[in-house]
């Protein structure tokens, strides 16, 4: 049940957030957001399709292999997304926030640290957010 409601928050907030903002960079330069933003659709949206799938129907385990080579694409267009935006707003933190979750993926293969790593990229994805806002409204 956690499994469901974990895998129900994480769809949201990629089709809710991630995507949406993806999209709205790319209509304010299609040239430095287009392959991110492709990326990221591809990638995140596969994925979280391919994740409810598997919960919904565990015989389908083999399809969380090919989530998870779907959510390192997705990873990566919002890598190569969170270093256009710093260069884009001109704030720090969002290329640092890019290198800890594709750090936190690469080592999640092998260390349970992970998950800390890439938490502390998200919180600093949304330090740098917060603060490309704040300037931009003032």
């Amino acid at each position: 049940m956690v499994e469901i409601i974990v895998a129900a928050v994480y769809v949201l907030t990629i089709f809710g957030y991630l995507i949406p903002s993806f999209t709205r960079f790319k209509e304010y330069s299609l040239e430095d957001f287009s392959t991110p933003t492709t990326l990221v659709q591809v990638g995140y949206g596969v994925f979280s399709a391919l994740l409810f799938i598997s919960i919904m129907l565990p015989l389908m385990s083999g399809l969380l292999t090919v989530a998870d080579i779907l959510r390192l694409i997705g990873e990566i267009g919002l890598a190569l997304g969170l270093f256009k935006l710093e260069e884009f707003t001109g704030v720090s933190g969002f290329k640092t926030s890019a290198k800890l979750i594709i750090a936190g993926t690469a080592l999640g293969i092998t260390l349970p640290v992970a998950a800390v790593v890439s938490v502390i990229g998200w919180i600093l994805l949304y330090k740098a957010a917060k603060s490309a806002l704040t300037k931009k409204q003032a």
